[in-house]
């Protein structure tokens, strides 16, 4: 998995340095509208890989378990045309996955056997991300629908969920299993590297508004470091997107 991750965000870095020299040295691309534009988007994410894999995490495993459920993103963007056919884009999003309680739960009632009552609360898996990326405009309908294919990266922070629970039995008897609880409160990862493929469809209502549909796909590695010697376990996220949005050129 850490391989894979790696040769994704290599492949992705070196594919961004090819767009950023395609354009800003084509001379075969016109110079023409420089206006910016600010664009704001929401959807939905659904978690793939391990991170939407139901497992309890020891964090004594090379790989912890996402138990993410599907979310949902929000997401700001400036974009700079650095030409008639690629634009620079400047980004920061936020996507927020809750924690299946059933993992949670399971793992408690194999521990406490014997009783009739469990709670468990749990956390869920919010994330920020600062990215630097570019798209190709691909007309489809010209001045009005157009194909806009990009890649980003950037910088990811986000923390393990905690939970808690409680456990009990009833009716209660001083000479039955007595209650039980316990708390754990999360771990707050370091800031990762991270990167999105993405595929945006526009339509230009007018020459400022325009409106978007977006299908991606982003990736962080994200790792808890501990011990000594060092070690760590990673928490490999990774989110298929579907978003709207709308955009305004200035």
């Amino acid at each position: 998995m850490k391989n894979c991750a790696l040769k994704g965000i290599a492949v992705t870095g070196l594919g961004f340095t090819f767009f950023l020299l395609f354009a800003f040295t084509n001379p075969a691309v016109a110079q023409t509208n420089k206006r910016v534009s600010v664009e704001a988007d929401l959807g939905i994410c659904e978690p793939v890989g391990k991170f939407g894999t139901k497992g309890f995490n020891s964090f004594s495993q090379s790989l912890g378990y996402g138990s993410a459920m599907l979310g949902f993103s929000l997401g700001l963007k400036i974009v700079y045309p650095a030409n008639e056919r690629t634009d620079i884009t400047f980004s920061v999003g936020w996507q927020r996955n809750s924690q299946s309680d059933a993992v949670i739960k399971d793992t408690i009632v194999s521990r406490f056997p014997g009783y009739n009552q469990y709670r468990v609360n749990v956390g869920s898996w919010s994330l920020w991300n600062l990215m630097i990326g570019g798209n190709l405009k691909i007309p489809l309908l010209p001045g009005r629908i157009s194909l806009l294919p990009g890649i980003d990266l950037g910088m990811a922070k986000t923390s393990a969920p905690g939970y808690s629970y409680f456990v009990s039995y009833l009716p209660y008897s001083i000479s039955g299993p007595q209650p039980a609880e316990g708390y754990f409160g999360g771990l707050s990862l370091p800031w990762s590297l991270c990167y999105r493929v993405r595929a945006e469809l526009t339509w230009q209502t007018s020459s400022r508004l325009y409106f978007k549909g977006i299908v991606s796909f982003f990736h962080s590695d994200p790792a808890w470091k501990y011990g000594d010697p060092p070690q760590k376990t990673a928490f490999p996220i990774s989110t298929l997107n579907l978003m709207i949005g709308a955009g305004y050129n200035f």
